[in-house]
């Protein structure tokens, strides 16, 4: 749905440039999610699992560049919105996918930035506009307040996260059952700092 709607969008808006910029991102995305098959496994004590690679979610992947195309192509009134509802949604496909069991919260974040540094390559090549001549047009405040505080939560979430997780390393390596639920929090906190600060660094 997200997808058609940034294709619908840039068509009515008659964005040419950008509906073919969003039709080189989506491939390269598509393309990002074959890695699986190249890339190794690593192997985890106390955990089975095929072995098979799983990393990156190309499920993650989708998620998040259909979210991204959306942002791109909507007028600036739109963007912090669509920001924040892209970045959730990512997060409960990624969340999702770790809780099906499908995939590793590693292969959910490297899905999320492959996503989002192929957005930023894609945009190195938007054609020049009014925001690029300083003193012609100023850029949204909610963008500039939203984008600030998608970052900072992203950053502030990582953090956490990875504080939870040099906590309960040791219990880890034992399979020690305590550190079943600090594992799951930073599970979701890594994967909700990613995604927002994916998203805010595209709105800035």
């Amino acid at each position: 749905v997200l997808a058609v709607g940034a294709v619908i969008v840039a068509i009515v808006r008659k964005r040419w440039w950008l509906l073919g910029q969003s039709a080189v991102f989506a491939v390269l995305c598509f393309a990002s999610s074959l890695l699986k098959e190249q890339l190794p496994r690593p192997f985890i004590i106390h955990v089975e699992a095929p072995e098979a690679n799983s990393a990156p979610s190309g499920h993650t992947i989708l998620a998040a560049a259909a979210g991204i195309a959306l942002l791109c192509v909507v007028p600036r009134a739109w963007r912090a919105l669509t920001g924040v509802i892209g970045a959730v949604f990512a997060l409960l496909v990624g969340a999702s996918v770790v809780v099906g069991k499908w995939h590793r919260p590693t292969d959910v974040v490297m899905a999320l930035c492959i996503a989002g540094a192929m957005a930023m390559l894609t945009l190195a090549f938007t054609r020049t506009s009014g925001m690029d001549e300083p003193g012609k047009r100023a850029s949204s405040p909610t963008v500039q307040i939203v984008g600030t505080v998608m970052i900072t939560a992203g950053v502030l979430c990582c953090c956490y996260a990875a504080y939870i997780m040099w906590q309960i390393e040791p219990g880890l390596s034992l399979s020690a059952s305590w550190a079943s639920v600090g594992a799951h929090v930073s599970t979701f906190a890594m994967i909700a700092g990613v995604s927002s600060l994916v998203f805010g660094m595209l709105l800035a």
